[in-house]
């Protein structure tokens, strides 16, 4: 306070002399000040040990600075969560250990460089505000992704393999007579994806004022998507397109038998596609059992 006393004084002289530095470097705080040690005393230096941090304890911290800083719903964001909880469980791991921790860790490359760019983030933060002296994952290298051999099973249908499955959907000619509910009630939902090449979200995210009969337009602006709790509707969130863009599909006459009778009676903010239980559409359930089956 005597320091700050002396400065307000040495201000205020400055600006009525008419010498005030606007780059105020003359009235900086001094970045090391001396301590007066006692005259009548002499205090024998003692040895300061240096706390050790374990990864365990960063969880928190990571926690506060993912919501805060980043602004990330860490409960609903899979990599921010997934961090958070491999931080928890590295219990007595020293801090300097982590770069060993990580290239233990089983990840596909694309994750563990994710990742790794996120904790390098976060470690910048904590050297800012004073909780550690150094990043211990500076010096650590992505990994390459190595050549891949192409899957089978990621092979698209052939134009000839989506219509057997829609018409196989659409008549139930594989659904068993004790099912609680026909394939046929997934037919629109999956012939709108397959003739617009809409992402799921982007469909069972579809509300009935995003079609305009009038103009003949299908606006793709939201997503009803899946978070790390699951893909029922309790679990999902509404959020913006994944490139976050509006898209304007045109009403082919397809489309318009299709979405008709998907949306009468239904107010604007009701979706189009339903569950049988009234709910958004489960793309994970209806993969499992109509389209999984037929498709085998």
């Amino acid at each position: 306070m005597h320091y700050v006393s002396v400065k307000v004084a040495e201000i205020k002289l400055d600006i009525l002399k008419g010498c005030f530095d606007v780059t105020l470097k003359k009235y900086e705080y001094p970045t090391i000040l001396k301590l007066i040690k006692p005259k009548t005393k002499q205090v024998e230096p003692t040895e300061v040990i240096e706390k050790v941090l374990f990864l365990h304890e960063l969880a928190a911290k990571f926690n506060d600075w993912g919501k805060n800083i980043r602004n990330i719903e860490i409960d609903n964001s899979i990599d921010y969560l997934y961090i958070r909880k491999w931080l928890e469980k590295c219990i007595n791991d020293p801090i300097d250990s982590i770069a060993e921790k990580l290239n233990s860790e089983d990840w596909a490359v694309t994750t563990y460089n994710r990742r790794l760019s996120y904790l390098n983030a976060f470690f910048g933060w904590l050297i800012e505000t004073g909780s550690v002296n150094r990043n211990y994952l500076k010096g650590v290298c992505k990994k390459r992704e190595k050549s891949k051999k192409k899957c089978l099973r990621r092979k698209p249908l052939e134009q000839n393999e989506i219509i057997t499955l829609l018409e196989a959907i659409k008549n139930d000619s594989y659904c068993s007579k004790t099912s609680g509910y026909m394939h046929s009630h997934y037919y629109p939902f999956l012939a709108f994806i397959f003739y617009t090449g809409v992402r799921n979200a982007e469909a069972i995210g579809l509300r009935v004022r995003h079609i305009d009969f009038v103009n003949g337009q299908i606006e793709i602006s939201e997503t009803f998507a899946r978070t790390v709790k699951g893909t029922n509707h309790a679990a999902r969130k509404e959020k913006g397109t994944k490139m976050e863009n509006v898209r304007y599909l045109p009403l082919s006459d397809e489309l318009i038998a299709i979405l008709k009778p998907q949306v009468q009676d239904k107010t604007q903010d009701e979706f189009v596609f339903k569950s049988p239980k009234g709910l958004s559409i489960d793309d994970r359930m209806h993969w499992e059992f109509p389209v999984r089956k037929i498709h085998s």
